[in-house]
């Protein structure tokens, strides 16, 4: 940045024979700063960074018109078929910068919607058909005697046996949020659930059984408040 502030001053402010002296310089230090973004890039990359796959596929079309365009102006070769290089390079980056824009607003969007779901009053759940535990906010864990969401996913790996009493209280449960595996309507029902030191918490649950967004499969998902 501070090395294209310096040589647009140059290009402004100073004769004609000082930017061409200096315009090698200048390619050479571009081209530095491409292969160290390039570098930065593949590093994020292999360490699963968000957006950096989608950054080094728009740095490598960016970097590359670049290079095209200072070996062409060093006649190193002539490229008629890759008219305005420079313009598509871009428009490219920035849509790719917008796309990440678009990435970052959505994951902030995300952020606060889980911060809502874990301050909710109400419990909340998501489980499988067979049991398992997807997700549940500190509220539902604690209506139970878990410490934290996280103590409850750790320890719970079956709600039928071990977060409803019993198993006909599963049963009732599976079979009014929908026991067919398919997608049903919110629904009401009084249960009977599993407290940590074994007593019994009697609670009222809206659930319905919804179809996951990935994978199709049917999963058991709602709020419970304690009675």
């Amino acid at each position: 940045i501070i090395a294209g502030c310096v040589f647009g001053a140059l290009v402004l402010f100073t004769p004609l024979i000082i930017f061409s002296a200096t315009l090698t310089a200048y390619q050479l230090i571009t081209l530095g700063a491409g292969l160290y973004g390039l570098v930065i890039g593949i590093w994020a990359w292999q360490r699963d960074r968000q957006g950096a796959a989608l950054f080094v596929v728009g740095w490598l079309v960016f970097f590359g018109a670049v290079v095209h365009d200072i070996l062409e102006a060093n006649l190193v070769f002539q490229a008629p078929y890759l008219p305005q290089a420079t313009m598509l390079a871009m428009r490219f980056t920035s849509a790719f910068f917008r796309s990440a824009e678009l990435s970052d607003r959505l994951g902030r969007t995300e952020r606060r919607y889980r911060g809502m779901i874990e301050e909710a009053t109400e419990g909340i759940f998501l489980f499988e058909l067979d049991g398992w535990v997807v997700t549940v906010n500190r509220a539902r864990a604690q209506m139970l005697g878990y410490t934290s969401a996280a103590d409850m996913q750790a320890r719970v790996t079956d709600a039928r046996r071990q977060i409803f009493a019993s198993e006909a209280d599963w049963i009732q449960f599976a079979q009014a949020l929908g026991a067919g595996g398919h997608p049903s309507q919110t629904r009401e029902l009084r249960s009977s659930l599993q407290h940590v030191d074994g007593s019994v918490v009697y609670v009222s649950i809206n659930g319905q059984a919804v179809s996951d967004l990935d994978t199709g499969q049917i999963r058991y998902q709602g709020m419970v408040q304690d009675v």
